[in-house]
């Protein structure tokens, strides 16, 4: 009889980042004002405060997910992506080389210049966009480097949107991944997540993927131990009344926090 498949296995045979933006990002989907107007509005409303800002931030995981970094790109010089999927890296690859192949971010691109009062300038934001992502590449936050063996500066900024918890199966391997992340971080910087609460599963395509099922406290309990004070904490209650088959989040919650020390 065969071993059961790894995670990392599971995700290599059958994540599809096109099933992963159709089913949660494109603006059909049931969960478009949750996963798409929220995040821009928030991300948007903590770089508009001034408390976070730099020349480089380092995006970790879902690299697709072009459409998290446009709230950021005016307020960095630099934004590194990183990816274990090169599935995915190639999506964000594809839309950065305009192929008429890649991903559809147009609407959420629109929805950022709406909230800096100007709808019309959305196709000048995709070139600043564009020119601001300066790197996509792998990454394992597994690893004490998560870039190994690319070497860069630390960050300013290190966001994370539900990539942790859908990578590690316990609280110790999201306590080292975490940490792990943090090294690209110096002292100062701040870290900005985006992620779910009370979450156990993401169906993706045909295949249900598990995920680490986080609370306030876990969450604020890790992010302290990881050398971090926490500023502020957002958390928003599920709107999306239905499809509960396909992801069981009860919250969605953005933290920021400034790193005081290596740990």
């Amino acid at each position: 009889m065969a071993s059961p498949l790894t995670l990392e296995e599971l995700y290599d045979k059958h994540y599809h980042p096109r099933d992963h933006y159709a089913t949660y990002f494109s603006k059909e989907s049931s969960f478009a004002d949750e996963s798409l107007a929220l995040p821009i509005r928030e991300l948007y409303n903590v770089f508009k405060s001034g408390s976070v800002n730099g020349d480089i931030l380092i995006k970790i995981g879902h690299s697709f997910m072009a459409h998290l970094l446009v709230p950021a790109c005016g307020f960095f010089k630099e934004i590194i992506v990183a990816d274990h999927m090169e599935s995915s890296n190639e999506e964000l690859r594809k839309w950065l080389k305009n192929d008429p192949d890649a991903m559809d971010y147009d609407e959420a691109l629109k929805h950022m210049c709406e909230l800096e009062g100007d709808r019309e300038r959305w196709s000048e934001k995709k070139e600043v966009l564009r020119r601001t992502v300066q790197k996509v590449v792998k990454c394992d936050i597994m690893k004490s480097n998560p870039l190994f063996p690319l070497c860069v500066p630390q960050a300013d900024c290190l966001i994370t949107t539900a990539y942790l918890e859908a990578h590690c199966l316990d609280m110790k391997s999201f306590c080292t991944a975490l940490c792990n992340i943090s090294s690209l971080l110096k002292i100062g910087g701040h870290l900005v997540m985006y992620t779910m609460l009370g979450c156990t599963f993401v169906l993706l395509g045909t295949f249900k993927f598990p995920y680490l099922c986080l609370d306030k406290g876990g969450l604020t309990e890790a992010v302290s131990d990881a050398g971090y004070a926490i500023e502020t904490l957002e958390v928003f209650p599920r709107t999306t009344q239905c499809e509960f088959d396909i992801v069981d989040y009860t919250h969605l919650v953005i933290l920021v926090a400034c790193k005081q020390r290596n740990v």
